[in-house]
């Protein structure tokens, strides 16, 4: 028997927000610490590569979420693929913006980001959203 829909959406929105929180939680710690550590332009600069993980990862996760039932699986693999180009193009556009005119810190930045980006891979790769109700 399969899960219904609704029900589906609302499990993955749950593991979504949950990803977003410790991504942003991780963020908020990296930001204390380079603010130990460093000054307020590393405190930015951490802050910044963690909004660049957590938008990043928001769009892909939304993106993912609008698919239909009905869609066939080759058409989702092809969204998949579009919304990961699309991912991609968008991180390197914010972090140019971030380096060329925020003059964000490259470490700080990259470190931070790294952090989330290990958060989002962790989570996913963790249990699957199950479609029907034997967990598969």
């Amino acid at each position: 028997m399969r899960i219904d829909r609704t029900v589906q959406y609302r499990l993955g929105r749950q593991m979504l927000v949950r990803l977003t929180s410790w991504q942003v939680g991780v963020t908020l710690v990296s930001g204390v610490v380079s603010g130990l550590f460093g000054d307020i332009e590393s405190v930015r600069s951490a802050l910044a590569g963690g909004a660049i993980g957590v938008v990043t990862n928001l769009y892909m996760a939304r993106s993912f979420l609008r698919q239909r039932d009905e869609t066939s699986p080759s058409r989702l693999l092809g969204a998949l693929w579009v919304s990961e180009i699309l991912k991609v193009l968008l991180t390197a556009t914010l972090f140019i913006v971030a380096i060329v005119i925020f003059e964000a810190r490259f470490l700080p930045m990259m470190a931070t980001y790294a952090a989330t980006l290990f958060i989002a891979i962790v989570g996913f790769a963790g249990p699957a959203i199950p479609m029907d109700d034997q967990g598969t």
